[in-house]
């Protein structure tokens, strides 16, 4: 097998994915696939290749699958983790000197972190910068747009995307928003509003996830296999922007004609590049983590590695690589 620039890490959401993937796959019911797939080692997936304009070199990456569903990924972490590390040292053998971590493999491995020891060479990422860069821009021109003034609220404020977004925006000067940030654990939240004293606005931290019930900006950063916020929680025309892979926001909110969710996380990426695969993706569309992974293999930057608190000197330095490149913001807005 030939060498490759760079692995990204991807697992099926659930059996169905597994079945659009793996069409010979559907005699197998869903109970039965879900227990065997758990025995199954990582496996080396399609190609992701195609050109980019500004160099001309080829982009030359594959998927890595890891098989798990993201239900049996959280209900199992730890199994999880030992799945992931054997995927980064099938990586590794193949060659690649850039790892990304699609979805909860970036989780379960606390930021990447708990993969450092088979990584080789290679640069382990999560990608969550990028995503951090054009959520940012995305909330910025969201606000000048429809000039909405109510509070922004953070879903998974304390996770390392969520953490990394509330200090951008308390802390912008093109933002006057009031912010609403709420996490699972007091602990990590109290810690996270302390280190955001002196801020210039107003901001309200705690574990009540009704609290979002009172902003017009909703930023969805969880970690879950399922749904987190439901129709009940949220009030008529506020703006839902959805990073998360599976989706966090339930599909009854998804498709409410009284708000706009947008359906984040996504990069516009040059037509050149393509994936071999159907990975639930849009047209033109790579994700963000995804992206950040291809760029990292092209150039040498200032990396600062993989750490649980997102490197914010970093997320600006991702994004004008991107802005080199030609990846542009793309995000899905379902209604609204």
């Amino acid at each position: 097998m030939s060498k490759i620039d760079f692995a990204f890490l991807v697992h099926p959401r659930q059996i169905e994915d597994i079945y659009i993937q793996y069409p010979l796959l559907r005699f197998l019911n869903r109970k039965f696939l879900s227990f065997l797939i758990q025995f199954m080692r990582p496996v080396v997936g399609p190609y992701i290749c195609g050109g980019l304009d500004i160099d001309g070199n080829p982009v030359n990456g594959r998927l890595i699958i890891v098989p798990l569903t993201a239900h049996q990924m959280l209900q199992d972490k730890d199994y999880a983790k030992k799945k992931v590390i054997d995927a980064v040292a099938l990586s590794n053998r193949l060659g690649a000197k850039v790892v990304g971590l699609g979805a909860l493999t970036s989780s379960v491995t606390n930021g990447g972190t708990a993969v450092l020891s088979q990584k080789g060479n290679a640069i382990i990422t999560s990608g969550n910068s990028l995503t951090v860069n054009t959520t940012f821009k995305d909330v910025k021109y969201i606000i000048e747009k429809r000039k909405i003034s109510g509070p922004i609220a953070i879903v998974g404020a304390t996770g390392s995307i969520g953490r990394a977004l509330s200090f951008l925006l308390s802390k912008s000067k093109e933002i006057e928003n009031d912010l609403i940030l709420i996490g699972k654990t007091p602990s990590k939240v109290d810690e996270l509003k302390d280190s955001l004293l002196g801020s210039i606005r107003k901001i309200r931290a705690g574990v009540d996830i009704n609290e979002i019930h009172k902003a017009d900006i909703i930023l969805i950063c969880t970690s879950s296999h399922d749904a987190v916020v439901h129709q009940h929680m949220v009030k008529s025309g506020v703006v839902i922007y959805d990073v998360t892979q599976p989706k966090n926001t339930s599909k009854e909110l998804q498709h409410r004609k009284d708000l706009s969710y947008i359906d984040g996380g996504y990069i516009s990426a040059p037509e050149s590049i393509y994936i071999k695969a159907n990975i639930g993706l849009p047209p033109n569309a790579l994700f963000s983590c995804l992206s950040e992974t291809i760029l990292l293999s092209k150039e040498n930057i200032d990396y600062p590695g993989v750490t649980e608190k997102i490197d914010l000197d970093y997320v600006n330095k991702i994004g004008l690589l991107a802005k080199k490149y030609d990846f542009n913001t793309y995000y899905i807005s379902h209604n609204g």
